[in-house]
């Protein structure tokens, strides 16, 4: 009998835990500004560089992205007037879904790290790991330089 009471409580356990968190909204953890599809297509994107972060609040690799990615991306860049740093929701609702800017430049998967120039997509790449982590820093200054004088 207590064997069948401790499977039942576990079992009630198991499935009440995961629907109880499941209305609840995540907040992903991020130190970069946070930016929507519709303030983005508002700004003036002439001779202007964007580093954009992709990533959602389920994804467990783009929290540990912008952790790790944030306080480099701020101090290599957060003082320059024409490059600006975002972060992206994936999950956003600001505008209808074919007009979200992970849509038309067709983000399949994240986290996703992007570099705009012009209203397009100059550089992206799609995996972020601690083993890339050193390099993914250089390719990004990598394609943010090639895209021009950075002006502080």
């Amino acid at each position: 009998m207590k064997r069948h009471l401790a499977l039942a409580f576990l079992l009630f356990v198991l499935t009440a835990v995961p629907f109880a968190a499941f209305g609840q909204e995540q907040k992903a953890a991020t130190s970069l500004e946070t930016i929507t599809t519709a303030q983005y297509d508002k700004m003036n994107k002439n001779n202007q560089i964007f580093v954009v972060v992709f990533g959602g609040s389920f994804c467990g690799p783009c929290r540990t992205a912008v952790e790790k990615l944030s306080p480099w991306l701020n101090d290599k860049f957060g003082k320059m007037e024409n490059v600006h740093v975002y972060y992206m929701d994936v999950m956003e609702t600001s505008v209808e879904k074919k007009n979200l800017l992970h849509n038309r430049l067709g983000v399949g998967r994240v986290p996703f790290f992007a570099v705009l120039s012009n209203n397009s997509l100059q550089w992206s790449e799609s995996s972020f790991n601690k083993e890339n982590y050193f390099s993914l820093q250089d390719r990004i200054l990598g394609a943010v330089k090639k895209l021009g004088p950075i002006s502080k």
